[in-house]
């Protein structure tokens, strides 16, 4: 179905250097024959009222300025909806095209899909949902995915049909995955520890739902563990979000501070997949915050383990059948959380056997974006 047409994906994020399954669904979509118009989220501060500018083969940036201000949405809801179907009509007149399929990610903006004009409408919301402003949408959708039944169970209510599709993983990712899996089942393969144990986390450090306390923490404690973090530290060229805080700062100068730690900054996804696969563990280590992080799901998650190597985390609401996969904290404590780290850091030689590696990647092999999106397509062709 998803084959020689035109997309309007429409993202909450901006393109940019980093990618989250936004873009990755939108380079899937381009690699099948599919024109892709990346519908970037309003921008006060844009030069010119309307931007398409090419980025990749058969994708386009669309990015506008829009003529009224949009944090009207939070107190003024009914005027920010009327004046937002008069920009779609604007935008849509700039693009003077023929939509087969609106893709939207953003729960928060569009409150009416059929405003695009599009034949087939799909929302796939990815991010907690918490406003009744969230759930209108998926009125307007054809069908709903997301990647968590938490954030499905926001449109209980609806009778559009709605699906579990889990995050994806990009080619280099299971690329790393097959490396690893080959080597795993070559029979001649040993467990090997680095010296010092290297530890790794990916993600945008100036977010504040990082557990900024409990990461300082392990980093203080552990001074002979080499923790390794990737994922943008300063506010320069940052396509992602991040509280421009001064705990933010201070919580940047800790880690540039701390010796036993190293900031690799933002690196392409194929430098990213290179320099992860040496890991011994992983942490994922975000605070529970209302519309920003529920631990439902993660995107990093299946990243982490392409490498087959053990991740530490807080209880991840779409994991918690694949224990296997991750080592959860016992409890939904900074206490827990530490004592499961060091319970895993002295014994690596369980949490990182052959075994439980294969696995993991094995696990990451049957969840590639384009795996997503044929059963994404298979359910819609089943649906229509």
């Amino acid at each position: 179905m998803l084959r020689n047409k035109t997309i309007l994906l429409i993202s909450p994020q901006p393109w940019g250097d980093i990618f989250v399954s936004k873009h990755h669904y939108a380079v899937e979509l381009a690699s099948r024959g599919n024109k892709v118009i990346f519908l970037n989220p309003p921008n006060a501060n844009a030069p010119v009222s309307f931007n398409l500018l090419d980025v990749a083969a058969n994708i386009q940036v669309l990015t506008f300025r829009p003529f009224f201000n949009i944090s009207w949405r939070f107190k003024f809801r009914p005027v920010f909806d009327l004046l937002m179907r008069w920009q779609v009509n604007k935008v849509m007149n700039f693009l003077d095209h023929i939509i087969d399929v609106v893709w939207c990610f953003d729960p928060n903006i569009y409150s009416d899909l059929n405003w695009f004009g599009a034949k087939y409408n799909i929302f796939h919301p990815v991010d907690p949902i918490v406003y009744h402003y969230q759930v209108k949408p998926g009125n307007s959708a054809d069908i709903i995915f997301s990647v968590s039944e938490k954030i499905l169970s926001a449109y209980k209510g609806l009778t559009t049909p709605a699906y579990f599709i889990n995050h994806g993983v990009s080619e280099v990712f299971a690329k790393l995955a097959k490396h690893n899996l080959t080597i795993l089942q070559s029979g001649n393969y040993k467990i090997k520890q680095n010296q010092p144990i290297k530890v790794g986390y990916v993600g945008n450090l100036l977010r504040s739902e990082v557990d900024r306390p409990l990461l300082l923490h392990l980093i203080e404690k552990h001074k002979d563990v080499e923790f390794n973090l990737w994922g943008p530290y300063t506010f320069n060229n940052n396509n992602l979000a991040g509280a421009n805080t001064n705990d933010t700062v201070l919580f940047i100068d800790k880690l540039k501070n701390a010796p036993n730690v190293i900031l690799h900054g933002k690196v392409t996804g194929s430098d990213l997949a290179t320099q992860i696969s040496n890991m011994d563990v992983f942490l994922l280590l975000y605070n529970l915050a209302h519309g920003t992080s529920d631990r439902s799901n993660s995107h990093k998650i299946l990243e982490y383990l392409s490498t087959g190597k053990v991740i530490v985390s807080y209880k991840i609401d779409t994991y918690l059948n694949y224990r296997h996969l991750l080592a959860f904290a016992d409890e939904d404590t900074q206490e827990s959380f530490s004592a499961k780290f060091e319970e895993v850091i002295t014994s690596l030689d369980f949490w990182n056997k052959a075994e439980l590696q294969e696995q993991r990647v094995g696990f990451v092999l049957h969840n590639r974006y384009t795996d997503q999106l044929d059963r994404i397509c298979r359910v819609v062709l089943n649906k229509n």
